[in-house]
């Protein structure tokens, strides 16, 4: 899409969903065309191969030849920082083989054996990079027993850094960086603005970054992100801190366990904060309320990685019942 329009994702609903991804770039140099980036040993490539995942000619066929056969490309990295190397495969259903990444000078490797499916599947590693050169590996027949494959294809190389995949980014000869996702929307008078109101979001596949300030990653405040806001930021164990600001103070009121899909819908009014995830009740407390008057998705501060399916903002408290109704998955 073009700059500034909206990405609708149409992959588990027909109605679509909203995209929101952190800015990321994808260091490998030639993406589509495999074989201009990766080295081989003791491999047979074959560019333009078949139909890739974008519809183009552009598929590489990798065939192994001996038990040492492996199909890397090198980088230096960031030190000491997380990556995720991700890359379509498409082979015979139920043969298997390994993704590989490691470092020669510290970081920390990490190693997956995958199964084919018989389709075009993306698969992800996530390691972290050491001080020297980091190689990543399309297929690494030196890693293990269990790898059975020995004639497949790939495409759409990516090497990112950040402790997961987002989507795609094509290259062709250097590297490519894709700007924040960003949406934010101060909406009229009565919809929110007054002493209390309820808050809904169902998000999936919901990846906040460990990167960037402490302020929250979607937020409902007053027009700035430290004086009166409600929001939710991630903690180190991948679940989601759920806090509330004032003028003075920050203080964490619930912790949700994340999810592949979450409803979350708040309640506040003048003297109560309720929060509600998939049909049950997290929080039922005091509260002094704020006047809300703006909704943040994707903080540029620090960012994430989401499908937005609902948003919806009340402007009246809505009861217990009304709550776990809309929450229900």
């Amino acid at each position: 899409v073009g700059s500034g329009e909206p990405r609708i994702d149409f992959k588990d609903d027909a109605k679509g969903a909203l995209k929101l991804e952190p800015s990321r770039s994808n260091n490998i140099l030639y993406s589509n065309d495999i074989p201009q980036s990766f080295n081989i040993s003791s491999v047979t490539e074959t560019q333009n191969y078949s139909v890739a995942p974008n519809g183009k000619n552009q598929s590489t066929r990798v065939q192994t030849t001996s038990s040492t056969s492996h199909y890397y490309a090198g980088y230096t990295l960031n030190n000491d920082s997380p990556y995720t190397f991700s890359i379509y495969y498409k082979g015979v259903k139920g043969e298997k083989t390994y993704i590989r990444a490691l470092s020669t000078v510290g970081g920390t490797a990490n190693i997956k054996l995958i199964t084919f499916n018989g389709n075009w599947q993306r698969e992800e590693l996530i390691f972290t990079a050491g001080s020297s050169v980091n190689f990543v590996y399309a297929t690494d027949n030196r890693a293990g027993v269990g790898n059975t494959a020995t004639d497949f294809e790939v495409w759409g190389a990516q090497l990112e850094q950040g402790s997961y995949a987002t989507s795609y980014i094509p290259t062709s000869g250097s590297a490519v960086t894709r700007l924040a996702d960003t949406c934010s929307q101060t909406p009229p008078n009565g919809v929110i603005g007054q002493t209390e109101g309820t808050w809904f979001t169902h998000l999936k596949d919901l990846n906040f970054s460990v990167l960037g300030t402490n302020n929250p990653t979607i937020i409902l405040d007053d027009g700035l992100y430290y004086r009166n806001s409600i929001g939710f930021a991630s903690e180190s164990n991948g679940n989601i801190r759920v806090s509330k600001y004032t003028s003075v103070s920050q203080s964490s009121i619930a912790t949700i366990l994340n999810s592949e899909e979450l409803k979350i819908a708040i309640k506040y009014s003048s003297t109560s904060i309720a929060i509600y995830v998939n049909g049950e009740r997290i929080l039922n407390s005091s509260n002094t309320s704020s006047l809300y008057t703006r909704l943040v998705l994707n903080n540029a501060t620090r960012e994430g990685k989401f499908y937005l399916q609902d948003l919806r903002l009340y402007s009246t408290a809505l009861t217990d019942s009304e709550l776990q109704q809309l929450t229900t998955i």
